[in-house]
């Protein structure tokens, strides 16, 4: 029988540098994440201080609605005339405790209903003072 002999293969074709064998790839797959999770940080940071930015101001616009609000309430409750609001579709906005004792309503079963469901019974819309505020 003969004999087989394999030859060693030389070392330096065996040799690859870092970059183009399997730990070089992942070393620098590594350090490619490592980049992108820094700027995903640094983008959340600015995210989040932007975010409690606006948190800030949404809270203090909040604050002068409520006090706005509870000012208004207090100059509607002291009016000694009877007072309905309605918006630019006629809807009833608010009323104040005058207006209800006046009407028999209750601000709170009429606000949102159209006027003319309870209060104009009878008029012509074009002859209301909403018409004309719309049409000149």
């Amino acid at each position: 029988m003969p004999e087989i002999t394999i030859e060693p293969k030389e070392r330096a074709s065996e040799t690859k540098p870092i970059a183009e064998s399997p730990i070089g790839d992942l070393r620098q797959a590594i350090d490619a994440l490592r980049g992108a999770c820094s700027k995903l940080q640094v983008s959340v940071q600015d995210i989040n201080s932007d975010l409690e930015v606006t948190n800030q101001r949404l809270a203090s616009a909040v604050r002068r609605y409520a006090e706005t609000s509870v000012f208004l309430e207090n100059i509607l409750s002291c009016i000694p005339c009877g007072v309905i609001a309605v918006d630019q579709r006629g809807r009833i906005a608010l009323m104040n405790k005058v207006a209800e004792s006046l009407t028999g309503y209750s601000a709170h079963d009429i606000t949102g209903k159209h006027y003319s469901q309870t209060m104009g019974r009878g008029v012509p819309e074009r002859l209301t003072p909403l018409y004309t505020l719309a049409t000149g």
